[in-house]
């Protein structure tokens, strides 16, 4: 029981780093072309 008490948290804290990641990563893919564009 202990083990699925702390896993859930830690396995959601893993996610959301990974979708965070992921989603910085396509965000700076698609602003880097603009920057050269503007700039």
């Amino acid at each position: 029981m202990k083990l699925e008490i702390y896993a859930s948290p830690f396995v959601r804290a893993c996610i959301g780093i990974v979708v965070l990641a992921v989603a910085f990563g396509l965000f700076a893919l698609l602003i880097t072309p603009l920057v050269r564009v503007l700039h």
